[in-house]
């Protein structure tokens, strides 16, 4: 684990996670609001569901902009077959 010193003194540790998610689903790179949209037309249903306002984007295409070298193979385990590399 990699620890940085900030200017205050203080030392924090950074934590490091892994997903394993379909390149089809989509995420959204700003937390979105999420409510009960307002009611469109004078008549009808009241809207009951919740929906999440923001844009959602795949996954392949935010995978696109990341720079190959911003990337870090690292081992995750040892396995019966060798090293499980990521």
């Amino acid at each position: 684990m990699e620890t940085v010193t900030i200017f205050s003194g203080k030392s924090i540790s950074w934590k490091y996670f892994l997903l394993d998610i379909y390149s089809d689903q989509y995420v959204y790179t700003e937390p979105p609001v999420i409510a009960i949209p307002d009611k469109t037309a004078a008549a009808g249903r009241n809207p009951s569901r919740y929906k999440a306002t923001g844009n959602a984007i795949e996954v392949r295409e935010w995978a696109k902009n990341i720079a190959a070298e911003d990337l870090e193979k690292i081992c995750l385990r040892k396995t019966g077959k060798g090293d499980l590399n990521c």
